[in-house]
Order: C-alpha cells, then structure tokens, then sequence
C-alpha cells in the first residue's frame, strides 16, 4: 500500500526537495529507520512504495546551491496490519 504525499511549492528557484520519512519503533515512542529521497525540482508530489505495516512520518525541504529551506512539520501516515487469513477445513469429529 503506497503512500502518496502531496505539498505546495512556494520556491520558484529550487534545485529539487529532500524528503525524509522515519518509522516508528516497536516501542511505540521511538522514531528511527530515516530514510531520504530527493524529488527533483517544480514537482509537488511523491509515492512512497513503503507497504509493510507500521507508522511513518515525513517532512521535506527545497534546497538550491545557495543552501535549504527550513523543513516542514511532520506529516504521518498509518499502514495498518492486514486483517488475517480466514481459516478453512474446518472438521467435526464424533470422538
């Protein structure tokens, strides 16, 4: 299940955007796991492919030769853990 994550482009003269997205530990306190990516320039939009289930959470900056914005708030988003399989086969025996 991707993960689309959308913003507004106020620069006019950006090289491209860092994004970042952290995960959340088992501890349900813990932000780790940092991963970047870099979007290139006059673009407003990324699909995260991150399918397994867990919490993450993003923020970006537009950078240029001259140096980087500030970066966003957090934004976060929930994969939840699938419903599991029904069982089948299921017998009754006389015993």
């Amino acid at each position: 299940m991707p993960i689309r994550l959308t913003w507004t482009d106020n620069s006019t003269n950006e090289t491209g955007f860092t994004l970042s997205r952290e995960t959340l530990a088992a501890d349900g306190v813990t932000w780790g796991a940092l991963t970047t990516f870099n979007v290139g320039s006059n673009i407003s939009s990324f699909d995260d492919p991150m399918t397994t289930p867990g919490t993450y959470r993003y923020r970006i900056q537009a950078y240029n030769a001259t140096g980087a914005s500030s970066w966003t708030p957090y934004a976060q988003a929930v994969i939840p853990q699938p419903i599991p399989a029904a069982p089948s086969n299921l017998v009754a025996t006389l015993i």
